[in-house]
């Protein structure tokens, strides 16, 4: 860009306000040389039209609640001006001026006030004799139907009845600067200067609205957002107009007297489009990133500065000085363009030249620094037509310039596709061979992935039985002795730790091999309707315990909004929670652990019409913390935190198992965690909402002591090729009364049933010589086989197992490790066998029976209610029934009550009262 243009462009912009304000001192010296004429207006038939400026006297009323027989013999100070700017003023001006008419009384005449800004104006025109004045009440905000004369301007008609003298008043108020140009004129020349001024507004009018089409028509056509905000800049600039003429309270919103605000909706429409429109046109967001924001910042200020000062005394100083500055900064921007060298900016900046002064000349007429001049008034008019003009100008350049950059950009184009075309043509060639080679490889890589895939199923499925088959026997003879009455108290100790420790082993394998189900994609919801409040309970009376070993607290805290009744995967749930509960106790050392349980509504299904909820869960902990740096690693398979090394403790396998158990429950976990302050993990899934009566009813396990009378002779086959396992299930039938055989492989089987006719089959999978499977289908096959239920054991977890078995003929499967109700249940499915159980007569239900109290208690010697204690403290509800069994019959109802504890599982409450004592 050339320095020279610059220079003189900046050099006009100098001595343009240099003039301006020399001119304003020219003419404020003028003005204040003018003397006052302290004569009256003398009406005569050679002269039609007078200025009133020299022969007014004001009156300043800050009070403004002086009435016109206050003021009548208030001293007014003569005016020295030709017309009188009092700016933005509170007070109310009181104006009064002589008129003596020597006129012939055919004459009609009538005074006009020109400045249509004011917002009251009182007429007080004096009756003859005596009798007061008659009073014309109008203004800006007053109805446009309390004007005498339907105009724009406040016209009053001065009737002379004879040749004498009168004393006139006027009160006037204002908002938005108060000037006074009153005039008074015969109807006669009135009339025909208004010719016009109509003619002057009209072509104005008509330009601006020619160009309104224009941009409107170019906006459609082209897309182009600056059209859009040049239009809305026009719309606003015309609204403005209409405001500050008198024409829109005239024409448009005569009955809505609130000029202000709706001129200021005008000056906000005007300049916000004006700065979305030099960001648009100037491209100011990929050249000027910085004054891009800065013009976003100044146009939402704009918005509230516009608001909040139309409530305010002040509004016209406030918009004054803004809109000054937002020209600064607009004018800054467009030079800072034209630096860069873009063309499009010189007609910008030429466009821009007339408004800010012609903005300036107006802001300083509002803030009274200049008079007020109808002509100056005047020549902002002509200078906002012209920058229409030459913005139009500007866009067209504009275009043309994007049409030179198009043109260019596709010849380039042009060159470039033709040399595309040759590189692809020999890069086909290339791209071929390598396609081949490509489609090659990943053939290879599909095989070697399915078979490294099968592999590692079947390395699961043998791992499953390898791992679970032992924990099997380990797991089911513990439980035989843990039902027998013989063992002393520490025997029963270590059996019970020996079965508390199989089951922690069976939960990691588990968690390897849920992990492996998760990323194979094999892991699915098996969602249950169930009580969630029993769910929450349990959980609290488990790991109580844990956590008042270690001297901490466990606080549920259910929201009342929770419903009870719901319907998801329970067993996922549980996991879930007991991980993260676990979690917080094992890495808190003081304070404790707290859950936290609320739900979110989110209304009906649209299928079935089952209302959903969203749970939230968050768990809470006192405990070390976790540091930033190891948040994106907590839910990585088989990675612990420092925390988790440092105790020596878990996999690492528990959080990204319970993130993928809560993703399939339909939502996700969160955490936040401070270095010794704590963690809080967050997660929520989405249930179904039920009723009390799709819950199905669970009756809790009990121990078969033997099988009733008057029942058929059973035959077992037990077919297994470990002995520990065939052991297992003789221990668990013999003693009932089942008559057994074993079998060590499927050959053996089928011999052994060909000749003995079992009425049922435990039938491992996996054996040498002859497996499960194929034993299976044999026996199947044959019209007498139907007879023989066989029920399939295996250690395996994987789903696709178990429609393997059951398509090989297997009527049932369980999997180990298992539980004696298991078996039992089972057999009495397939068989209808009947047991008899070591509680026959049935309990009375909480409903029936009182609560357990102290008091119920204190009839047992202390000896058994510490070994009641230390029971219900370990969870171990055989050792409560034995010691329910000594109670003396008299006592019976105390029994009755703590089996009922039992069987809900309250061991907490048994606690807490023997804790009373």
């Amino acid at each position: 860009m050339n320095k020279t243009y610059i220079k003189r462009f900046l050099i006009l912009i100098i001595v343009s306000f240099c003039l301006l304000i020399s001119a304003s001192k020219i003419y404020a010296q003028n003005n204040h040389n003018l003397k006052h004429i302290n004569n009256p207006v003398i009406l005569t038939d050679e002269n039609t039209k007078y200025l009133l400026g020299l022969h007014l006297e004001i009156f300043e009323d800050q009070t403004r609640e002086l009435t016109i027989e206050d003021v009548v013999n208030q001293e007014f100070t003569p005016s020295n001006k030709s017309i009188p700017n009092f700016g933005i003023t509170k007070s109310a001006i009181w104006v009064r001026f002589r008129i003596k008419n020597q006129a012939s009384l055919t004459q009609k005449w009538i005074l006009t006030f020109h400045d249509t800004r004011t917002g009251t104006v009182d007429f007080y025109f004096p009756q003859g004799d005596k009798k007061g004045f008659k009073i014309i009440k109008t203004g800006r905000f007053s109805p446009f139907s309390t004007r005498e004369f339907n105009h724009r301007f406040f016209i009053f008609s001065l009737p002379f009845t004879e040749n004498n003298e009168k004393t006139i008043y006027l009160r006037l108020t204002s908002k938005a600067g108060l000037s006074i140009p009153l005039n008074i004129y015969s109807i006669e020349t009135f009339l025909q200067e208004d010719q016009y001024n109509i003619l002057d507004s009209g072509m104005a009018y008509g330009t601006l609205l020619i160009m309104i089409g224009y941009n409107f028509f170019l906006f459609i056509s082209l897309k182009d957002k600056s059209y859009l905000y040049f239009l809305l800049f026009i719309i606003g600039y015309v609204w403005f107009r209409l405001c500050i003429e008198g024409i829109g309270h005239q024409l448009f919103w005569n009955n809505f007297p609130s000029y202000f605000e709706i001129q200021s909706l005008g000056v906000l429409l005007m300049y916000f489009s004006w700065i979305k429109f030099t960001q648009s046109f100037l491209k100011t967001k990929k050249y000027l990133p910085k004054m891009d924001r800065f013009l976003f910042i100044i146009s939402l200020v704009l918005v509230m500065t516009i608001i909040i000062s139309i409530s305010t005394k002040w509004a016209g100083i406030i918009q004054s000085f803004y809109i000054i500055f937002i020209s600064v900064i607009i004018l800054t921007t467009a030079l800072i363009r034209w630096m860069q060298g873009y063309k499009p900016s010189k007609y910008f900046l030429l466009a821009m030249f007339s408004p800010i002064v012609a903005i300036i000349v107006h802001c300083l007429t509002v803030l009274s620094f200049i008079p007020y001049e109808i002509s100056i008034n005047k020549l902002s008019n002509f200078a906002f037509s012209l920058v229409v003009l030459l913005f139009s100008f500007a866009l067209a350049d504009r275009i043309n310039l994007i049409q030179d950059e198009r043109e260019k950009a596709q010849n380039e184009a042009l060159k470039n596709a033709e040399l595309n075309q040759k590189l692809i043509q020999e890069q086909n060639i290339v791209l071929e061979k390598k396609v081949v080679e490509r489609t090659e490889q990943l053939s290879i890589a599909k095989e070697k992935a399915e078979v490294a895939n099968q592999a590692k199923s079947s390395f699961i499925a043998n791992m499953s039985h390898e791992l679970r088959t032992p924990l099997n026997a380990i797991l089911g003879f513990s439980q035989i002795m843990m039902r027998s009455q013989t063992l002393s108290p520490e025997e029963k100790e270590n059996t019970t730790i020996i079965n508390k420790s199989g089951n922690y082993l069976l939960t990691l394998i588990n968690n390897i091999l849920d992990l492996s189900k998760i990323e194979a994609g094999k892991m699915n919801l098996n969602a249950k309707t169930f009580d969630f409040y029993s769910l929450l309970n349990e959980l609290e009376d488990l790991l109580h315990i844990t956590a008042e070993n270690k001297g901490l607290t466990l606080i549920f805290d259910r929201q009342d909004d929770v419903h009870q009744y719901i319907y998801t995967d329970e067993t996922k749930l549980r996991q879930v929670l007991i991980n993260l509960i676990n979690n917080g106790i094992k890495f808190t050392s003081e304070g404790g652990v707290s859950v936290t349980v609320a739900s979110k509504y989110l209304g009906e299904n649209w299928k079935d019409e089952v209302s959903t909820t969203k749970i939230i869960f968050e768990v809470r902990d006192t405990g070390a913390g976790i540091a930033e740096a190891e948040m994106p690693k907590l839910f990585e398979a088989f990675v612990q935190t420092e925390t988790g090394n440092n105790s020596q403790e878990g996999t690492g396998l528990g959080l990204p198992i319970s993130r993928k158990f809560v993703n399939l429950m339909g939502g996700d976990i969160t955490v936040n965690s401070q270095v010794g302050i704590g963690t809080t993990f967050r997660f929520d899934i989405q249930v179904d909402i039920v009723s009390k009566e799709d819950i199905e009813t669970q009756e809790h396990p009990r121990h078969v002591i033997a099988l009733k009378p008057n029942q058929p002779r059973y035959k077992i086959l037990i077919v297994d090729d470990r002995p520990t396992n065939r052991l297992l299930l003789i221990k668990l039938l013999q003693p009932l009364g089942f008559e057994l055989k074993e079998a060590e492989n499927g050959k053996q089987a089928i011999e052994i049933w060909d000749e003995w006719q079992p009425n049922l089959i435990w039938m491992d999978m996996r054996m040498p010589v002859m497996d499960g499977y194929e034993a299976t289908q044999i026996i199947k096959g044959t019209i007498k086989g139907n007879a023989t239920a066989i029920i399939a054991l295996t250690a395996s977890v994987l789903e696709e197992e178990k429609s393997i078995i059951l398509s090989a003929g297997c009527d049932d499967f369980v999997r180990k490790p298992f539980r004696e109700s298991i078996i039992f249940e089972t057999m009495k499915k397939h068989l209808g066998v009947e047991y008899i159980y070591a509680e026959e007569t049935p309990a009375k239900t909480t409903s029936e029976l009182p609560n357990l109290t102290v008091e119920d208690l204190q009839v047992m010697p202390s000896e058994w209610l510490e070994k009641l204690y230390d029971a219900a403290k370990a969870l171990d509800d055989d050792s409560i029934l034995e010691l329910i069994e000594k109670i003396p019959v008299e006592q019976s109802l105390l029994a009755e009550k703590l089996t009922n504890l039992v069987n809900d599982y309250q061991f907490k409450t048994i606690r807490q009262l023997i804790e009373s004592l």
